[in-house]
């Protein structure tokens, strides 16, 4: 089936938008892990190079770690992910990279800006040795001037649809929160047929859900701007969190802010050489679902461990219901 086709290049203008523009919609772990389970199948993975070109918050590709060591990640703005995600980002303009022969990877699964999908998805299969995949709104298969620029002339080979409700926000990953926005996969072969067959990704959250999916160093928009902000869903994660998330932690220039669903905001406050207190950042714990008590007494011992306190001041001032 044919991988080369033209697509109007003045999408790569829309790319050079401010962070605050970008279309940054976290996708859920578990539609991943469902697309492996009931589509592709591990073994399409295992071993393969897969390339996640729009990470954002790293989301698709740390559950691609559970099938392949080998994701390369990259994203046209730094949303920080070189500090949690172990694993080199590549900050780049996905639509102006021409991979040479090291680079080339055997897979291309992301969620792209919904304007930017089809050239994602045209500049993907130039080069991807095995496969596309994109998660799209099932509406993206809708328009005629997508149906000529694109689908009639190189269809998928698989429309893999969510029966389920997949909840993507803007600048969130929620794990209670619904949607009404349907979505699907849309998966290329390299000697795949084009014959577009549609398939159902039957429920399946329940199954492939987990809580850690939703703790850790995550992100959010806020001003405008995707920041971080440090998210404890229980006290036993606590210690884990805060080791990986040190990196932010002492930049002074990261404001962490996470509007709603907080039960406390505080300062971090560092004791300088010369004696002198500096406030580190601003720092959002845990969910409304987490015993504040609980994980507050852990924080502390945590972040004291780390040559870290949390300033009492902001602490006792700042409590939010």
């Amino acid at each position: 089936m044919p991988f080369s086709l033209p697509y109007n290049t003045a999408v790569r203008e829309q790319r050079r938008s401010s962070p605050s523009a970008l279309d940054f919609l976290p996708t859920q772990p578990w539609a991943v892990r469902a697309l492996v389970d009931q589509i592709l199948g591990a073994d399409a993975l295992a071993g393969s190079v897969v390339c996640e070109p729009a990470a954002g918050a790293g989301d698709i590709a740390r559950t691609l770690l559970e099938f392949t060591p080998h994701v390369r990640v990259a994203d046209v703005a730094d949303y920080g992910i070189r500090n949690i995600y172990e694993q080199p980002i590549s900050i780049r303009d996905f639509l102006s990279w021409t991979p040479d022969e090291t680079e080339v990877p055997d897979w291309v699964c992301t969620n792209p800006p919904f304007t930017l999908g089809e050239a994602f998805i045209h500049h993907a299969l130039r080069f991807a040795r095995r496969g596309v995949a994109v998660i799209v709104r099932t509406a993206f298969l809708e328009g005629q001037g997508r149906y000529e620029r694109l689908f009639s002339q190189c269809p998928p080979d698989i429309i893999a649809v969510h029966a389920e409700r997949v909840p993507m926000f803007s600048g969130r990953l929620e794990a209670k929160k619904s949607s009404a926005t349907s979505y699907s996969w849309l998966i290329w072969f390299r000697n795949g047929s084009g014959e577009a067959r549609t398939r159902w990704i039957a429920p399946c959250r329940e199954l492939h859900e987990r809580a850690s999916d939703y703790h850790g160093w995550r992100w959010c928009a806020h001003g405008g701007q995707p920041l971080p902000h440090l998210s404890i869903v229980g006290s036993t994660d606590v210690e884990h969190d805060v080791s990986q998330a040190l990196a932010i932690l002492r930049d002074p220039v990261r404001a962490v802010i996470h509007p709603g669903r907080l039960r406390v905001v505080s300062s971090l406050v560092e004791t300088t050489p010369d004696c002198r207190e500096r406030v580190l950042a601003r720092i959002s714990v845990w969910h409304a679902d987490t015993d504040p008590k609980d994980a507050q007494a852990k924080l502390e011992q945590v972040l004291v461990d780390h040559g870290l306190r949390i300033d009492p001041v902001g602490l006792n001032t700042m409590l939010a219901a």
